[in-house]
């Protein structure tokens, strides 16, 4: 009994002992198997990486080829500089071009010598035309004063007797004297009346004559000063060609100062004959009203001369 126990007992113990081999050998074969998947992934990870930076690396000796082609590019394109040249003398155009001031004193002062005698002419014109409108203002303001006390005089006179003396500047008294001094010198009345007439017409294209002075300026100002502008416009475009011919560039940076010389004067001569065709109509019309008033106190002279020799 004890033997068939014993028996029993080491066939248990070789069972349980092979058990546990085989699971110790399983646990072995997963470790290593799990070591084996560790390692492989690390291999994986380790190759990806090494071609990452190899890609990287191949990415960067292209850039670095593109970035040394454009340098040679640019080197063979930008024109060569001397060591003893300053950077400043270099950009010093560029810099001029662009700070070109736009106002009427930037225009002026960078404008060329024959823009700025063009300019000059047309400043003397606009000066001529304003002070020849206020001369003309001035001498029919004193005109309408003038004329309107002779009226008054003129409608209330019968004779010549009647008439007040007044000044030399009157037109009544003009009108006045010449029919005192012709009837002084005619001995007979026959040809009294048409002498007087004859001598008021004289006196009147005299007086509308004068009163017509300075008109000639303006119309001379008005139809010269558009084509003196004109010159100055061809003149600046003429510089703009120039400009772009030297520097082989149409920027506006080139043309700007050309166009802005040629509008320069264009502005001016514009500015010098537009009031002055104005006020030269203007003075026209005032002239005509003038003359038809002057008309008028010849005519009341003339009957109050005429009732004066009807009764001699």
């Amino acid at each position: 009994m004890k033997k068939i126990f014993f028996m029993f007992f080491i066939v248990f113990g070789l069972c349980f002992a092979n058990e546990s081999i085989d699971g110790s050998n399983l646990a072995i074969e997963s470790n290593l198997s799990s070591i084996a998947i560790n390692n492989e992934i690390v291999i994986e990870a380790n190759s990806t990486n090494v071609s990452y930076e190899a890609n990287d690396i191949n990415k960067a000796i292209v850039e670095a080829n593109i970035t040394a082609k454009s340098n040679i590019v640019e080197s063979n394109l930008s024109p060569k500089i001397d060591e003893n040249d300053s950077l400043s003398s270099i950009e010093a155009p560029n810099l001029a071009i662009k700070s070109v001031d736009f106002t009427l004193y930037g225009l002026y002062e960078n404008a060329d010598v024959v823009v700025k005698f063009v300019i000059y002419i047309l400043v003397i014109f606009s000066l001529l035309t304003w002070s020849v409108l206020i001369a003309k203002v001035i001498e029919f303001w004193r005109y309408k004063k003038i004329l309107k006390l002779d009226l008054f005089y003129t409608k209330k006179a019968i004779f010549l007797e009647d008439l007040p003396t007044l000044k030399e500047n009157s037109f009544m008294e003009i009108f006045k004297n010449e029919a005192i001094i012709e009837m002084e010198k005619s001995k007979k009345l026959n040809g009294t009346k048409s002498r007087i007439r004859t001598n008021f017409e004289i006196k009147i294209n005299s007086i509308i004559t004068n009163a017509k002075n300075l008109t000639s300026i303006l119309a001379s100002i008005g139809s010269s000063a558009p084509f003196i502008g004109l010159f100055g416009t061809v003149w600046g475009i003429m510089n703009s060609f120039i400009g772009i011919a030297g520097s082989n560039d149409t920027g506006l940076d080139v043309v700007a100062p050309g166009i802005a010389e040629a509008l320069f004067a264009t502005a001016f001569g514009l500015a010098a004959a537009i009031p002055a065709v104005l006020f030269y109509n203007y003075i026209i019309r005032k002239t005509a009203k003038f003359a038809n008033e002057i008309d008028e106190i010849a005519t009341a002279v003339y009957l109050i001369a005429d009732r004066t020799l009807d009764k001699k």
